[in-house]
């Protein structure tokens, strides 16, 4: 989207001065080049027509957004450039709308542009957009802060779970049983795991069984902790990838059996070579050390590469939250 300002000027609204598109409130830049009066033609907007927030929709939609209208984007396939001009002129055009507003915040995360993505994801979030509020209660959780404001993850994955969001009420889950909200959380992480579960997810199923491991190594129950251990082998040989992770960690974290390299690269390279860039990472490194795996320069840099493809982002799916560290 282009303004003309004068004879000769121009400005492009996603290549402003940085946090202009985060700032400027509902209406964004175009409101605030109005105020100015400056905005003398806005090419996009006009051109758009009402096909804006359908294309949007199409080209940023997430896939995990129970309110989504199209079927949804994974984060790699984002096409930023047309992907930030149809969901800007579709959130100018309906400033009261949310989902364009969480939509263009994708975009403009998959085009690098993290700072005004992660103003727009909180806003979206604070105006009840559940989606938004679960990614930016995943981000914090993470880590992540946006600009000075304190993190406050649980608040915002409770609001998203609440709205019945399931990537947040998984998050939850396994943050609550794994303590990192503190200890004394237990019960509320089974309330919400058996609300995951009752909508059969897979990652559902592998959580149970993480959690049942961990109580079982906690009470030196070799017999359970084999037992699901055993199923959760199941459904990572039926190709579960977060199951064939849980694996890896557990081998190489030695959570309950004897720590084994090999075994824990050869679950990795399962998840690898299903696309899973944390298996990658660490498939790169075993062949670049020889951990589990004989060294291999050329093997190391060819799964770095595959991992080095994913793009860096404000969001994260619920398999970025596990039980197990791994090494």
């Amino acid at each position: 989207m282009v303004f003309q300002i004068g004879a000769s000027k121009k400005i492009e609204c996603w290549t402003m001065p940085s946090g202009i598109v985060a700032r400027v409130g509902r209406a964004f830049c175009l409101i605030w080049l109005a105020f100015l009066g400056v905005c003398l033609s806005c090419e996009a907007i006009a051109s758009a027509g009402s096909d804006a927030g359908e294309l949007c929709d199409r080209l940023a939609s997430d896939p995990f957004d129970p309110a989504r209208e199209a079927q949804g984007v994974a984060f790699d396939d984002i096409e930023p450039d047309s992907a930030v001009q149809a969901c800007l002129a579709a959130a100018v055009q309906n400033p009261d709308n949310d989902r364009y507003r969480f939509q263009l915040s994708r975009a403009l995360d998959a085009g690098g542009r993290t700072k005004e993505a992660g103003w727009l994801l909180h806003g979206a979030a604070k105006h009840g957009y559940p989606i938004a509020q679960a990614h930016l209660g995943a981000f914090e959780l993470a880590g992540g802060r946006i600009g000075k404001r304190v993190p406050r993850p649980e608040y915002w994955l409770n609001q998203a779970a609440e709205n019945d969001v399931p990537m947040a009420q998984l998050i939850l889950a396994r943050a609550y049983l794994s303590g990192m909200f503190g200890e004394g959380n237990e019960q509320k992480g089974l309330h919400w795991l058996s609300v995951v579960e009752k909508k059969g997810m897979e990652s559902a199923k592998v959580t149970r069984l993480e959690f049942e491991i961990l109580g079982a190594v906690k009470r030196d129950d070799a017999d359970v902790a084999t037992k699901a251990r055993h199923r959760l082998k199941l459904l990572a040989e039926a190709g579960n990838v977060d199951a064939a992770l849980s694996l890896a960690r557990l081998y190489s974290s030695g959570i309950g059996v004897a720590r084994n390299w090999t075994k824990a690269m050869d679950w990795y390279e399962r998840a690898a070579r299903a696309g899973n860039t944390e298996a990658q990472r660490k498939l790169a490194f075993a062949y670049k050390e020889g951990l589990g795996r004989e060294r291999d320069e050329e093997k190391a840099a060819k799964w770095q590469k595959a991992a080095s493809k994913e793009r860096k982002s404000l969001t994260y799916g619920p398999d970025g939250f596990q039980f197990f560290e791994g090494r």
